[in-house]
């Protein structure tokens, strides 16, 4: 289950979506939960929601917490270069998947927390699975 600092409906979210967005963004860092993540990437797709996923490194691949490895959409140079960063509507989406030692790395990515506390602050999502919310959300004020 997807824990959202603010209740916003799948319905909602593909019909903002596909009107004006600046995107939905799946991070993942070594150590990542498998299925946390590419469960919702592949639920998203299946509902119409263009999601990307980032890699918080210069490169793309990323090692699962199963040590699967992972080709992202992008490397976090490209995500920073690509994405337009300012207000946003709660359907700008962050989404950070559970697992460990995954969770901590996101944490402890600081322009990744800066970026995320940001976007929350700006009015945009960050949504947290399994391990991430009392890692990763904590940051936020």
């Amino acid at each position: 289950m997807i824990k959202s600092a603010r209740q916003v409906s799948f319905l909602e979210i593909k019909s903002i979506y596909l009107h004006d967005m600046k995107g939905t963004y799946v991070f993942l860092a070594d150590g990542f939960e498998v299925s946390e993540a590419l469960t919702t990437v592949n639920m998203l797709r299946r509902g119409g929601i263009n999601v990307k996923t980032v890699s918080i490194y210069d490169d793309r691949i990323v090692t699962s917490s199963n040590r699967i490895p992972v080709i992202a959409d992008m490397a976090f140079g490209e995500f920073k270069a690509s994405t337009t960063f300012g207000p946003c509507l709660p359907t700008d989406v962050m989404i950070f998947p559970g697992g460990m030692p995954g969770s901590a790395n996101l944490a402890a990515f600081p322009k990744l927390m800066d970026i995320m506390q940001e976007h929350y602050a700006g009015g945009g999502t960050v949504a947290a699975i399994c391990a991430a919310p009392s890692v990763v959300l904590s940051l936020l004020p």
